[in-house]
């Protein structure tokens, strides 16, 4: 009797174990499903946003070359309307480091020849898009991302940048938006430099500054995207 009864208690385990895996299988499935179509989504909204920026750089770049007055050029600005919940303020920075526009900030002695973006856009001197590291704003005070452009002179030389900054909630509220709940993460993260630009939960300051080591960067080499 005793041994029927062990092997029907075997039997029942076995059935509850197969369904339990069946369950979790299923459910991992779609847990795995559901993160990669929001990751997707992620991507393409970090994408557009820096395309909406880019789009600025150009235009104003364009417009600054034609040797518009600084007037001017800070009227055309103004009248871009730009969502002051993405968008800082549009500058033209002189090859001095010095600002052109906007014209209020000319008086108050701010230079960023020390500012990354201005050193790259010195030493590199093709028409390249250069996202900063996340930094404090001389005009704000506040963390933000500068996405800049090469401003070039008719003989060819360095003369300045077009800056557009970021603010950071422009990524994180969306990412809120997608992913609410407090055990779900997300990151912004550069892989050329490996430093994080916007992440939800947030992170203190100086996780900023620090190149996240991970074996990721072997993976993206060979797949633009995947599950690790």
């Amino acid at each position: 009797l005793w041994s029927l009864v062990a092997v029907i208690l075997i039997a029942v385990v076995t059935e509850a174990g197969i369904v339990y895996t069946v369950l979790y299988q299923r459910e991992y499935r779609q847990v795995e499903e559901q993160t990669a179509i929001a990751n997707q989504a992620l991507a393409e909204y970090s994408q557009q946003i820096i395309n909406q920026a880019d789009l600025v750089l150009r235009t104003v770049r364009n417009t600054a070359e034609h040797e518009v007055s600084a007037a001017d050029l800070d009227r055309f600005i103004a009248n871009l309307k730009l969502s002051r919940n993405t968008f800082g303020n549009v500058s033209v920075i002189g090859a001095d480091g010095s600002p052109i526009v906007p014209i209020a900030d000319r008086a108050k002695g701010i230079n960023v020849r020390q500012r990354d973006y201005f050193r790259f856009h010195i030493e590199h001197a093709n028409d390249a898009l250069y996202i900063s590291q996340v930094s404090i704003g001389l005009n704000t005070a506040q963390q933000q991302i500068f996405l800049t452009r090469r401003l070039t002179g008719a003989d060819g030389r360095f003369a300045g940048v077009v800056l557009v900054p970021l603010e950071l909630t422009a990524f994180t509220r969306y990412y809120r938006q997608l992913r609410p709940g407090a055990d779900n993460i997300a990151i912004l993260i550069g892989t050329d430099d490996h430093r994080i630009r916007a992440r939800i939960p947030e992170v203190e300051p100086a996780n900023f500054e620090a190149a996240v080591e991970s074996p990721l960067w072997r993976a993206v080499v060979t797949a633009s995207a995947g599950t690790y």
